[in-house]
């Protein structure tokens, strides 16, 4: 498949999986650490806020390098990043 790994089609498609398959084997599947979340409006003024203007590539790797940090997938950290104030 010749998709980005940033594409948000990508990403939704993984996070579905995911989600479906707690379901079917009832049990937690944590997501690929490799695959990036797709970068749009809400991150773009989420890491502006926390590291100044980047552009995507380095917003991919700031997720990338959040992920190895903490040992949570970047598709999980933007679960989080959808929290309101």
């Amino acid at each position: 498949m010749s998709v980005p790994i940033w594409s948000k089609t990508l990403c939704f498609a993984v996070k579905m999986f995911g989600y479906a398959a707690r379901v079917v084997y009832d049990k937690f599947v944590p997501y690929p650490l490799d695959v990036a979340i797709p970068v749009d409006s809400r991150i773009r003024k989420l890491f502006l806020i926390s590291y100044g203007a980047l552009s995507d590539k380095e917003i991919i790797a700031k997720t990338y390098e959040l992920s190895k940090i903490s040992g949570i997938s970047s598709l999980h950290l933007d679960s989080l990043f959808w929290i309101k104030r």
